[in-house]
């Protein structure tokens, strides 16, 4: 994760002020203010989530879905019945089409220079988009999300910030829902006490998770891609209810998962939400719950959030639970993934899309095929 993208508190609140007003604060701010962060944002490294393009039967292009301001091109030559078929698709095992995409197909001369005017299509729901206006024979220049601009930016950073304001929204009822009351009874308790309490917790590794979680998206990403041949590996982290429930899926969910997981910013206020909420428990169950925190935990609340966006509700798994030895902890953390599973993501998905899925692309041997 590149550290322009924004920042994680995690500092606990004091407990002569219990600042509340101060964990919102650095929750709203976890992204960093539109100049800073446009400006980073064409530089990160995204996650390895895999796009596909197709185009007739020669030309075979793979590249990572990450943001870029140009657009992702390449030639290809008509065929001789007037017909050229692009495909869009993510690189799985799985046909698993990547509609809604715009595109353009400009003619061009031996040197590459344009002739005529441009085609402007799109390809649809289905991934798959057949060309019937161009001419025989002719080399074409065929760009994906050929207008790409600092407009999009402006509406992706607006969309992450409505994904915070509703995120706000939770930690808010949770605080005076939840745990206001408990705050209480441990600021009306006395020094000793306190300190006894803290003395029964502990703290260890809840940063390491927090790094350690961005190495496992892409194992994540994989297992999404590719449900039924990791059918065994996501049984770890699901119930086989829940597994089922996700083989039903159609392409068109499978692909939203796919692109939430490759949204890192998204990711890191979903990150950020969870920090948020850890900060506003009281002392005691804050050093016990990030005492049994681990890397396996936060991935299983990464797969609760990107499930609920594909439509499947699923619970953190008895596997996972089975090694925190603190009921309490064990109680709290499932509470966490019931309350932070956040507002559905359709319209950030539209808008994140010509960045996520604008990138160069490089060629590659095989694809599956369609």
């Amino acid at each position: 994760m590149n550290p322009a993208i924004g920042r994680l508190a995690l500092t606990p609140m004091e407990v002569k002020t219990v600042d509340v007003e101060a964990v919102f604060r650095d929750f709203r701010e976890c992204l960093n203010t539109f100049d800073d962060w446009a400006s980073s944002f064409w530089s990160f490294s995204a996650l390895d989530v895999e796009q596909v393009f197709k185009v007739g039967d020669e030309v075979a292009l793979v590249a990572p879905i990450n943001r870029a301001l140009y657009p992702s091109t390449t030639t290809a030559t008509c065929q001789a019945n007037g017909t050229l078929t692009l495909v869009h698709m993510f690189q799985s095992t799985r046909f698993v089409p990547i509609g809604n995409t715009p595109v353009m197909l400009q003619r061009v001369d031996p040197n590459g220079g344009p002739l005529g005017e441009p085609i402007h299509k799109t390809i649809g729901p289905s991934g798959i988009l057949k060309i019937d206006e161009c001419e025989r024979n002719q080399q074409y220049r065929i760009s994906f999300y050929p207008n790409v601009s600092k407009d999009h930016v402006k509406a992706l950073y607006a969309s992450y910030q409505t994904v915070i304001d509703e995120l706000e929204i939770r930690l808010r009822n949770e605080w005076t829902g939840t745990f206001q009351a408990l705050w209480k009874d441990y600021t009306d308790a006395s020094p000793l006490d306190q300190r006894r309490m803290l003395e029964t917790a502990f703290l260890r590794g809840m940063g390491k998770a927090l790094y350690n979680l961005w190495d496992n998206l892409t194992q994540l990403c994989d297992l999404l891609a590719d449900l039924k041949p990791n059918s065994e590996k996501l049984l770890h982290y699901l119930s086989q209810t829940e597994l089922d429930e996700l083989l039903k899926l159609g392409s068109e969910s499978i692909a939203k998962g796919l692109l939430v997981l490759s949204d890192e910013p998204l990711l890191f206020i979903y990150v950020s939400a969870i920090c948020s909420w850890i900060r506003m428990l009281p002392p005691q169950d804050m050093h016990e719950v990030m005492g049994e925190i681990t890397g396996e935990i936060l991935i299983s609340l990464v797969l609760i959030w990107a499930t609920a966006g594909m439509g499947v509700t699923v619970r953190l798994g008895a596997q996972v639970l089975g090694h925190i030895k603190s009921g309490r902890a064990r109680t709290w953390l499932e509470k966490l993934a019931e309350q932070l599973v956040g507002p559905r993501l359709d319209a950030h998905v539209e808008a994140a899309k010509p960045m996520l899925l604008g990138s160069p692309a490089t060629p590659i041997r095989t694809i599956p095929d369609v």
